[in-house]
């Protein structure tokens, strides 16, 4: 029986390589802050180096390695309005579990799973009124209240394309905070085309 498994794994099983970018929408899960508003969302980049490892006729493990833009806007609650537009530059490797369907012309696929990630920058422009300043701060080693790990869960979907082309959709939420003591998950969309280089 078991030499059976193995063999049907090593028939199945499949390595395809492929690249992707796209845009990242986040912002932070913020409730109970010092801020008034951190509803507003930050439009970022994502590119990533995938690995597509088939385990079982449509079932694939997908993982990447991948550059990933987060952040927030938000409004700073003192005796003045000082806006914010903070983006924060993540190392992330991201693995899922995924399920494929459909033909060679055009299929689906659906995912879920989880990443680990590490904060390596980040930017900063503050505005109050029509004065602004950019600063770097935050996810660097002289910021010690600034958590630069990040991990969480994503789930997505998306459409391939002749085998090769791919887009997908993903929705990714963090559990660790980015800033000691303030509710700071990270959460956000992934949304991404790209093309598969070995299928």
């Amino acid at each position: 029986m078991l030499i059976m498994t193995s063999f049907s794994l090593s028939t199945y099983s499949q390595l395809t390589f492929g690249l992707k970018g796209g845009v990242s929408i986040a912002t932070w899960d913020a409730r109970d802050t010092e801020f008034r508003s951190i509803s507003g969302y930050i439009v970022g980049t994502n590119f990533a180096a995938v690995l597509d490892i088939g385990i079982y006729e449509d079932v694939s493990l997908l993982s990447e390695i991948n550059l990933i833009q987060k952040g927030y806007t938000g409004i700073l609650m003192n005796n003045m309005d000082l806006d914010i537009n903070f983006k924060l530059n993540y190392l992330q490797l991201p693995v899922h579990a995924k399920y494929s369907f459909g033909n060679d012309k055009i299929g689906g696929f659906i995912l879920a799973g989880a990443y680990l990630g590490f904060g390596i920058s980040s930017r900063e422009e503050s505005c109050l009124g029509e004065n602004c300043s950019v600063f770097s701060r935050g996810l660097t080693s002289r910021n010690p209240g600034w958590n630069r790990p990040d991990w969480g869960i994503s789930i997505g979907g998306g459409l391939l394309f002749n085998e090769r082309f791919f887009v997908d959709v993903r929705y990714g939420y963090g559990f660790l905070l980015v800033m000691t003591g303030v509710n700071s998950r990270n959460r956000g969309i992934e949304i991404s085309g790209g093309y598969f280089f070995g299928k």
